[in-house]
């Protein structure tokens, strides 16, 4: 597949910190790990990620994905910042329930600030999806906040990616252009691709 792509691949292991580095440098990172997800919402198996820090990924992943600019985006945060973030919040890893951000927190992440100042969050915490929390808490640690954004990995209108060829052909066709970086590992693939910058929430 990689061959075929004309990819560049290489094994990183469980060592989340590489994505981190991408994210954090402004690429956007598909986030394949584990077994497949039922349901509405990314639950940090099948994920689109990006730093919620900057405004312009809320355009830059909706173009992405081939959705309306303005559709809001999800985050997921470490369930032991979520009163950081948000008002009255309880821990709730599904993605279902609305939460209003905490007085000027929309400033901070913006990319996962809903107009009305809400967002639909999923707490994580390390007995529920260990990898998936190891990757916020490497987040935290490089910038001082425990929240990313997440967006299921798939375009408008399709369910999410089951397997790693169809996800592969998912990101690759229509939505991004040609300058991308691959990276595998024994349990995920993850795809990237720089922002564009002009795109506007």
């Amino acid at each position: 597949m990689v061959e075929r792509g004309g990819w560049s691949a290489k094994y990183i292991g469980d060592d989340v910190n590489e994505v981190v580095d991408l994210v954090v440098k402004g690429h956007v990172v598909a986030w394949y790990q584990g077994r497949a997800e039922l349901g509405p919402r990314a639950l940090g198996n099948r994920s689109i990620i990006a730093d919620p820090r900057r405004r312009e990924m809320w355009g830059v992943v909706n173009r992405i994905k081939g959705r309306e600019w303005w559709r809001p985006l999800a985050p997921s945060l470490l369930e032991e910042d979520a009163d950081k973030y948000f008002t009255d919040p309880v821990p709730h890893q599904f993605m279902i329930l609305m939460f209003k951000y905490r007085d000027d927190m929309c400033e901070v992440v913006p990319a996962v600030c809903h107009v009305d100042q809400a967002a639909r969050p999923q707490t994580v915490n390390k007995d529920e999806n260990k990898t998936w929390y190891e990757l916020i808490k490497a987040f935290k640690d490089e910038t001082g906040e425990g929240i990313i954004l997440n967006a299921s990995f798939n375009l408008a209108g399709e369910p999410p990616s089951r397997n790693t060829s169809r996800c592969h052909q998912k990101f690759c066709t229509r939505r991004i252009q040609s300058n991308i970086l691959a990276r595998m590992a024994n349990t995920k693939i993850i795809f990237t691709t720089q922002t564009r910058g002009n795109e506007k929430r």
